[in-house]
């Protein structure tokens, strides 16, 4: 997970608030995503709305992970979180 550790790295330098959105490859659960965001300062915009899995479309809700992320800087807050209808990709939007 060398990308994680970079993109930790990038966001910790950063002066500014900071949104981090994409497909991970990891959980919530992953130690490295921990370390991603304990490095970066950055909070799980998911905290307070569920699991909501993303991954993958063709499995049905139950059996899927949640490796899509938006991460956001302590300064930010999340009042709304909802996963979006199947659209043609493997991942929900």
């Amino acid at each position: 997970m060398t990308k994680l550790r970079e993109i930790a790295a990038l966001v910790a330098g950063e002066r500014h608030e900071t949104i981090l959105a994409g497909d991970l490859n990891c959980t919530q659960w992953s130690p490295h995503f921990r370390r991603l965001t304990a490095i970066a300062h950055l909070r799980d915009s998911r905290r307070g709305f569920g699991i909501q899995p993303s991954w993958p479309t063709s499995f049905p809700p139950p059996c899927r992970i949640p490796i899509d992320h938006v991460l956001i800087s302590p300064g930010l807050w999340c009042i709304s979180r909802d996963l979006g209808p199947r659209v043609g990709s493997d991942h929900l939007p």
